[in-house]
């Protein structure tokens, strides 16, 4: 896996419809408004390729991360970036995705 080689984001519009809010919880400041945040949402969009997510994943018990890890495998991802602490990145890979924190990524992007 080379992620120099290739570089593509992956996505689901599930995940897309979630962005705006979840810019906008109070963990972020308050810094984006309404607009703005549906405004990043099209941005991802634009430069994402969108995918109907894999049903029947059950690796967690959270039904929304299963969707996630969907997304990864219908994307043929090699990574999945995440925050998510509680239940995606414990797993530490998924079907051959390595699942990842964000600053992580950046390290291997930067190298």
């Amino acid at each position: 896996k080379n992620p120099l080689k290739c570089r593509q984001l992956v996505t689901s519009q599930e995940q897309l419809d979630s962005v705006a809010n979840v810019l906008m919880r109070p963990k972020f400041g308050g810094r984006f408004t309404q607009t703005d945040a549906d405004r990043l949402s099209e941005e991802i969009r634009d430069a994402a390729i969108v995918v109907d997510p894999q049903s029947g994943i059950t690796a967690t018990n959270d039904p929304e991360d299963n969707r996630v890890l969907g997304a990864a495998v219908a994307g043929k991802a090699d990574y999945l970036v995440s925050g998510d602490e509680r239940h995606l990145l414990p797993l530490q890979s998924y079907e051959g995705i390595t699942i990842l924190q964000p600053a992580e990524m950046l390290k291997i992007l930067e190298n």
